[in-house]
């Protein structure tokens, strides 16, 4: 039995396009499948990547504005009164009066029973009445100024005294706050 040639064409083109077909459903899509897949995992680990990057540069920015911060904490804390040292610092105010030529009175209050809503920190409020000559005074305020603690002046009054004009006697009246670290 004798095929015709127009029918083994025929066959022959079928079965091509049968194994054809049959390529493309069981490896070029599966792979396809795979390859689109991938390229979406590498995205999202890209996306992945990038944040945490951007996380890490905003750590490592954080970690130096955190050296920075830690420091400026340490430079005030350090211009605060600790509790208990109250002594210390009146010691240390009446010998800046002593070296400026200043006969001080000093009253400290007690400790505040609350923190200033500003600063966390409780304080003590104290009062001054220095008299001696102005220069005398002056000097006495840049030493005060100097000094390793933080003294907030709330009132400052100088009041004229008695004497004669260059070496008259001068009233400074002050009152303050000095912040307490526990």
């Amino acid at each position: 039995m004798k095929v015709p040639v127009r029918s083994k064409i025929i066959i022959q083109l079928v079965s091509l396009i049968l194994i054809l077909g049959a390529i493309i459903y069981f490896v070029l899509i599966p792979n396809a499948m795979k390859i689109l897949k991938l390229q979406s995992d590498i995205n999202q680990n890209q996306q992945f990547l990038e944040e945490q990057w951007q996380k890490s540069k905003h750590l490592k920015k954080s970690m130096q504005e955190f050296d920075t911060v830690k420091k400026e904490v340490e430079k005030y804390s350090a211009m605060t009164m600790k509790e208990g040292e109250e002594l210390k610092i009146i010691t240390e105010l009446e010998a800046v009066a002593e070296k400026n030529n200043i006969r001080q009175n000093l009253e400290l209050g007690d400790i505040s029973n609350e923190e200033d809503p500003d600063i966390g920190l409780k304080f003590y409020k104290f009062s001054f009445r220095n008299y001696g000559t102005y220069h005398d005074l002056v000097k006495y305020l840049k030493d005060i100024e100097e000094l390793p603690y933080f003294i907030n002046i709330d009132t400052l009054r100088f009041q004229r005294g008695s004497g004669n004009k260059y070496n008259a006697q001068v009233g400074l009246n002050f009152e303050g706050t000095i912040y307490v670290e526990k």
